[in-house]
């Protein structure tokens, strides 16, 4: 029983931790607006539109005087193109995104990419393990 118990926490250590799955967040297209206009996601998770109606434009950046408009994405959302999408793998930091057509009548939005979290995990060292099984505790 004992040596069973080295065993599976010995396999316990060894075996690397997995990476969180990405997640996709959707933001709809209501009418001249994105739902929800502000979302928070981390690095490596991918926003998807969801397309309603009319003829509009995901476009990263301020607005159509941001000299770097369109240099992230830009993307055509219309009948054609229901659901672009991107999967933000650069820094944290907010990204402004518009709607070229619509973005004077207030079509825009943003994106908060945070650093990816890592679930909160006790370190565990060859030492420590040795711990759980001394009889001088």
């Amino acid at each position: 029983m004992n040596r069973l118990l080295w065993v599976i926490l010995l396999t316990a250590y060894l075996i690397p931790p997995q990476a969180a799955a990405a997640d996709t967040v959707l933001v709809m297209q209501v009418g001249l607006t994105f739902q929800p206009q502000n979302v928070t996601i981390q690095v490596g998770d991918t926003v998807q539109w969801v397309w309603n109606d009319g003829s509009h434009t995901v476009t990263s950046g301020s607005g159509p005087f941001d000299p770097n408009a369109g240099s992230l994405f830009n993307m055509m959302f219309d009948v054609t193109h229901q659901s672009p999408s991107y999967t933000f793998n650069g820094s944290p930091g907010l990204y402004p995104y518009h709607c070229i057509p619509h973005f004077f009548l207030g079509m825009t939005a943003s994106v908060t990419v945070e650093e990816g979290g890592t679930t909160a995990t006790e370190s565990t060292t060859w030492g420590d393990i040795k711990k759980l099984f001394s009889l001088d505790h």
